[in-house]
C-alpha cells in the first residue's frame, strides 16, 4: 500500500520514489493510499492510460475502522502548479460501492497533483497523488 499525503512514503505501482511527489509518475495505473487523517482507505484505478484531454478513474472507499460508514468522494480536481492550471471532474457518480469521476480534462502535458476530497458529514479530508501526462 502507498501511503500518500503531500509527500510519498514508498515505491508504489505509480513508480513513485521515497523522496516524495517530485519524481516522474508514469501516465497509467492504479494506487492504494491512506487519506491525509490516515482513516481511509482509497484504491484509485485510472480507465485507461491517463492522457492529454478527457480522463476518467474509479475511486472506491474503505475505512480501517470496520464501524465506520465510508466517506463520499465529494471533489475529483486536478492542479498543475508549475503554471497555475486546474481542473475538475465534472461529473461523480455512485455505483456498487465505487465511484466513477468522469471529464477531468487534463490539458496540458506535464506534471498534474489529482486531489480527491473526502466528505463524511461535517468531516473533510483528501487524498492527493501525482501524475504525469505525456
Amino acid at each position: 500500500m502507498i501511503r500518500i499525503c503531500r509527500a510519498v512514503s514508498s515505491v508504489g505501482l505509480f513508480g513513485l520514489m521515497a523522496t516524495g511527489c517530485s519524481s516522474p509518475a508514469p501516465a497509467d495505473g492504479s494506487l492504494d493510499a491512506l487519506s491525509d487523517a490516515g482513516s481511509v482507505e482509497v484504491q484509485v484505478q485510472f480507465d485507461g492510460p491517463v492522457r492529454r484531454g478527457q480522463n476518467a478513474l474509479s475511486v472506491r472507499l474503505s475505512t480501517r475502522d470496520a464501524a465506520q460508514v465510508p466517506p463520499l468522494l465529494a471533489a475529483v480536481d486536478a492542479l498543475m502548479p508549475a503554471h497555475g492550471h486546474e481542473a475538475h471532474a465534472q461529473q461523480i457518480v455512485e455505483l456498487d460501492d465505487v465511484f466513477h469521476a468522469t471529464e477531468l480534462d487534463l490539458f496540458m502535458t506535464g506534471r498534474w497533483q489529482i486531489e480527491l476530497e473526502l466528505s463524511s458529514g461535517e468531516v473533510l479530508d483528501r487524498v492527493s497523488f501525482p501524475v504525469d501526462v505525456p
